[in-house]
């Protein structure tokens, strides 16, 4: 796979086929280490390293559905470094497209520069939500 800056106009066309992503939040003053992955069929597996807790369910319809429209507006983007701050969370994902890996990577202080903070939400959303249940 090809890791590319597509605008979010060429991801919109992708997304509305297969697609999967991986999602991960870590750091924070509680130190998370979690992942969450996540593919257009709803297959949803989440991990929490700090509480060895692995979850794997399907998701409803309308949370992919959801996914796919933040993913539509998101576009590669790197700024996860340079910003000193030790007690923020540090987000990754990579989305994988038609043979294309988006790579997107914030920390909460650069989240807001970027097109992907609802994106960002909704899927620690998703990921809280499975690894609140029994």
């Amino acid at each position: 796979m090809t890791c590319t800056s597509i605008a979010a106009s060429r991801i919109s066309q992708s997304v509305d086929g297969e697609w999967s992503l991986t999602f991960t939040v870590s750091g924070g003053i509680a130190g998370l280490n979690r992942t969450l992955q996540l593919e257009s069929s709803g297959a949803a597996t989440a991990i929490d390293r700090q509480r060895t807790l692995h979850v794997r369910r399907q998701i409803a319809r309308d949370d992919v559905s959801e996914i796919e429209r933040f993913a539509t507006a998101a576009a590669a983007f790197d700024k996860s470094g340079g910003d000193v701050c030790r007690d923020c969370l540090t987000y990754a994902i990579d989305l994988r497209v038609s043979g294309r890996l988006v790579r997107i990577r914030a920390t909460d202080i650069t989240l807001s520069d970027s097109k992907a903070a609802p994106l960002v939400r909704a899927l620690t959303r998703i990921q809280q939500r499975l690894l609140a249940e029994p």
